[in-house]
């Protein structure tokens, strides 16, 4: 019998990003959607740009553009725990299939 891995309260991060149309999808904000996304898209968060400057990217460390935008997208930031309670419910349900993480260099 295969054990799902774990990992401690303490190990995840307070905040994560969301990208508006999961953060709908999952009820943490009110919206229209054309197309309701059965993968959940989240990005990893930390105050602050990331430390690769790839010139595309908005989240680059000296990209100008707002941080909480990604391919002109907004991605608000919750709680982790909120998220994955989110998460849960919604694969409960079956209106999520897959979980996206978008995940950016930080220091440390």
């Amino acid at each position: 019998m295969a054990t799902q891995p774990s990992c401690s309260k303490a190990s995840l991060p307070q905040q994560i990003r969301v990208s508006i149309g999961s953060a709908i999808i999952l009820g943490l904000l009110e919206g229209k959607l054309d197309a309701e996304p059965t993968t959940a898209y989240l990005m990893t968060y930390i105050a602050g740009k990331c430390t690769a400057n790839c010139a595309f990217c908005p989240q680059a460390r000296d990209s100008r553009s707002k941080e909480e935008m990604l391919s002109r997208i907004s991605w608000p930031t919750f709680s982790t725990e909120i998220v994955l309670n989110k998460i849960k419910l919604a694969y409960v349900e079956r209106k999520i299939k897959r979980v996206c993480i978008q995940a950016l260099n930080y220091p440390g």
